[in-house]
């Protein structure tokens, strides 16, 4: 038997400790959080600048231009903060994992993905 509470947590039948939901179904949906959002935000920002640098854009985009690949593009610092914006919330309290914290995968798919690069066959 489970038990689920409003907070989130789940006990199970037998188990002494309470587990929370992403540790049992490796998920878990958290109510909208201010310090996220503000993140968020940074990161968009980021994003933005990132996939309009000539030079990223020449290192990262497959795919007949419709797929920026952008492994570790995203300039977080190893804290998790963009532009001075603490990478925070409620959600720390749901992760063992607290950094320090690789640059972030940016990927975009644009219109017409999945593209071909020059070259490839269509088995690629």
């Amino acid at each position: 038997m489970v038990e689920h509470s409003e907070a989130g947590r789940v006990r199970h039948a037998g188990q002494g400790a309470a587990l929370n939901l992403l540790e049992t179904r490796g998920w878990e949906v958290l109510p909208v959080d201010p310090a996220v959002l503000r993140w968020v935000e940074a990161a968009h920002r980021a994003a933005l600048a990132v996939v309009a640098d000539p030079a990223m854009r020449d290192r990262w985009l497959r795919h007949g231009a419709t797929w920026f690949v952008g492994v570790d593009a995203l300039p977080n610092d190893p804290d998790g903060r963009i532009g001075g914006v603490p990478l925070a919330g409620e959600w720390r309290g749901s992760v063992g994992w607290q950094g320090p914290w690789n640059r972030a995968q940016l990927s975009v798919v644009y219109p017409g993905y999945p593209g071909r690069d020059p070259g490839e066959s269509g088995a690629a």
